[in-house]
């Protein structure tokens, strides 16, 4: 397996498939919106296995201080392919300066994966996190 890692946003039927996959069916109502909100994203970094998109991670953020992951997907039959691994890396590497902060799941397969990567937990640094849904 050669995958290669491309700053591109892929074309809808290869981001339909992918968010399908891992089951985020809020993103798949409107293909149009998640075009658009990745083509607003501030960094979209993409894995590739020939021409069949595998993973992607999206950053929002102010491009100085501050950068929030907001979706690291790879299909489930790449997983345990260091895919996730590898495009975390790139943006640690690529905004070293920046804080960088994400929400995930609090299972121990997302947790344990995210503090391999050096991350903490908020309530380890005696923070939380608030959210509002709307809709």
């Amino acid at each position: 397996m050669n995958i290669i890692y491309k700053r591109e946003i892929p074309d809808v039927d290869n981001l339909m498939n992918l968010y399908t996959d891992v089951g985020w069916g809020v993103y798949l109502e409107s293909p149009e919106k998640l075009l658009e909100s990745l083509e607003n994203s501030q960094d979209v970094i993409s894995a590739w296995d020939d021409k069949k998109l595998v993973g992607l991670v999206r950053t929002i953020g102010d491009k100085t201080t501050i950068l929030y992951i907001q979706d690291l997907l790879v299909l489930h039959d790449y997983k345990r392919n260091k895919i996730a691994t590898t495009l975390v890396q790139m943006l640690l590497t690529d905004y070293a300066d920046m804080r960088i902060i994400l929400l995930a799941d609090n299972y121990d397969e997302p947790r344990k994966f995210y503090e391999s990567l050096g991350f903490s937990s908020s309530n380890s640094i005696n923070t939380t996190c608030y959210i509002k849904l709307q809709g």
